[in-house]
């Protein structure tokens, strides 16, 4: 039986048929997924969750990253696998990449606090919907 513990889980919907199915699959088959559509993946909606509210004091416990129709839930609370997500992140953080999120202030901070990354090209929609409404 394989490992849970290297998995993570991806989430694939259809709403036409209102079905969601969810399936494990390890960092480095994840990685492998990134690396064969790496040139068809235009955007990533991207989210973190988090113990807290400070960048320095907390941690980052999950993140979500959806991109070509799927949601990949990244666990982030066992040490060992940061240096899956980091490679995950670099993989994702291109300057032909949009990453897009609410709140994205947030998320970037917490991202350069945990894993030391930089993310180069940023959507933010809360502050879209600000721009939009002021």
């Amino acid at each position: 039986m394989e490992n849970q513990e290297n998995n993570i889980i991806f989430v694939t919907t259809n709403p036409l048929k209102h079905k969601v199915s969810y399936k494990t699959i390890n960092y480095d088959s994840f990685i492998s997924i990134i690396n064969i559509n790496l040139e068809n993946i235009q955007y990533v909606s991207f989210d973190t969750e988090t113990n807290g509210l400070s960048p320095i004091n907390n941690q980052i416990v999950l993140i979500t990253i959806h991109f070509l129709g799927v949601d990949y839930n990244l666990d982030c609370t066992l040490i060992e696998k940061h240096y899956k997500i980091f490679e995950i992140l670099n993989l994702l953080n291109n300057k032909d990449i949009l990453f897009i999120g609410h709140n994205m202030k947030f998320d970037y901070k917490m991202v350069k606090t945990n894993f030391n990354i930089s993310i180069k090209n940023i959507y933010d929609t809360q502050i879209a919907e600000q721009r939009i409404y002021q």
